[in-house]
């Protein structure tokens, strides 16, 4: 066990700034991922419901500069003898949304041959007025070209995993802070992950998305439990027994399951199972209630805790 034997000998100092290298470094591996697509220097209108996608607005520098403009609307691309059609389900910036494993299969299908067909060394864009105009994708010129929502999505995630790291290199025996410092590493990988499908431009490879997608849903499966988990542990722990491990199991069955489309769960295949986490956060803080009646400070705790959790988790369940 390395990380027994030699981690606990490292200075807090030391340890946040081994924490501090790793999630900078992962955030310019999310950096270079989201650079290696192609560019038009397209913004497009995500709230636009009509046929095809409305642009919004086009770069100076762009490839489509003095070609496109704003509240022009594409209604496909073509290359050859091929044409995609696009519309607002194109460029959805979450495609977990969608009802089925079916549809988010048929997304990632047809963001694989948007994706060949906007690569190649020319192409055309169809507009609802009728007009085809050539265009050549280019690469991205550097980071300053990514969204503002994909360096906050960085920020928060990579707070989060050093939050955690801090308080565990002060605290590395109490069970309450290595889970809280777990579950914000899984926050941090779920959102380096999923800001680059996120915030895209237009598309991204299928075997992209495989890999992104698997990975951020792996992380925020392993933040959401981790955080459920705490209420087992405080404000008193619940019981004695491997809890630690059934939720391992646990979490570990929804992501290969979600990963490798085995079973459907009713209402949603990808977000369902947070209801299970909802309802396990409320059976571990009605023990925790119960257990803490002779303790004011402890139940004071307890419901900042839970208040903070019923947003983040509880919102997000019933706005879905």
């Amino acid at each position: 066990m390395i990380i027994k034997r030699w981690f606990p000998t490292f200075a807090p100092a030391t340890v946040i700034t081994i924490a501090a290298v790793f999630a900078v470094s992962l955030a310019a591996v999310s950096v270079m991922s989201a650079l290696k697509g192609p560019w038009l220097g397209v913004v497009f209108d995500r709230s636009y419901a009509g046929t095809g996608v409305r642009i919004q607005n086009v770069a100076e520098n762009s490839p489509a500069a003095g070609k496109l403009n704003a509240g022009d609307i594409i209604q496909a691309v073509e290359k050859s003898l091929v044409r995609v059609e696009v519309s607002s389900l194109s460029i959805m910036e979450d495609p977990h949304y969608l009802p089925s494993y079916a549809a988010y299969n048929s997304f990632v299908e047809h963001q694989q041959k948007l994706l060949e067909t906007i690569s190649s060394r020319s192409f055309s864009a169809v507009l609802a007025d009728g007009r085809k105009i050539e265009l050549a994708a280019a690469g991205f010129p550097g980071p300053s070209a990514l969204p503002l929502a994909f360096w906050w999505l960085i920020f928060f995630g990579g707070a989060s995993f050093l939050l955690g790291a801090s308080v565990w290199s002060f605290r590395r025996s109490d069970p309450i802070v290595r889970v809280l410092a777990i579950s914000g590493m899984g926050f941090m990988v779920g959102a380096y992950c999923c800001v680059i499908y996120v915030t895209r431009e237009l598309t991204l490879s299928s075997r992209d998305y495989f890999i992104l997608v698997s990975a951020s849903h792996l992380g925020f499966v392993i933040f959401a439990y981790s955080a459920v988990l705490s209420f087992w542990y405080y404000p008193r722990k619940l019981g004695n027994g491997p809890v630690a491990w059934l939720f391992v199991a646990l979490g570990g069955a929804i992501w290969l399951n979600e990963t490798l489309q085995w079973r459907t769960w009713p209402a949603h295949p990808f977000y369902a199972h947070f209801v299970v986490a909802y309802i396990l956060l409320v059976l571990f803080t009605w023990l925790q209630w119960r257990k803490s009646r002779s303790s004011p400070l402890e139940r004071a705790m307890l419901k900042w805790m839970l208040a903070t959790m019923s947003v983040t988790l509880g919102l997000n369940i019933v706005l879905f």
